[in-house]
């Protein structure tokens, strides 16, 4: 009786012993899989953060050449001003001018000049 007994128990250690193997192999696999996982994740964060970096060079680089074609037009703008506003018959500017306000003003420029051309040709062809 004693040797069914023990017979017995051992078996159920058995069992509990393949039921506990069947855990362990599940939460190997669980892990290998969670390894996977966290490694992809890295490789993505990785590739996330040089494609941060790069777009960030790219603003950079975007704001300098911005910087720049402001620096340009402005002079550029400043330029047009100056050589509108020193013509003979041309009000000086009160304050801060519209870049319609220049336009404006060099567009009478161009009439004014374009009216005494068509004068002279006139009188030239009398």
């Amino acid at each position: 009786q004693v040797v069914t007994e023990q017979e017995f128990q051992l078996a159920e250690q058995n069992k509990l012993i393949s039921e506990l193997q069947g855990t362990i192999s599940q939460l190997q696999a669980e892990v290998v899989s969670t390894r996977l996982h966290f490694l992809e994740q890295k490789q993505a964060q990785r590739e996330t953060q040089s494609q941060l970096e790069a777009l960030q060079h790219t603003e950079l680089q975007t704001r300098v050449a911005l910087e720049l074609i402001s620096s340009k037009y402005e002079r550029y703008r400043n330029k047009i001003i100056q050589a509108t506003f020193s013509v003979e018959g041309i009000q000086d500017p009160q304050g801060e001018l519209t870049d319609d306000e220049v336009l404006e003003a060099m567009q009478k420029i161009f009439n004014e000049r374009t009216e005494f051309q068509q004068m002279l040709k006139n009188k030239g062809s009398r």
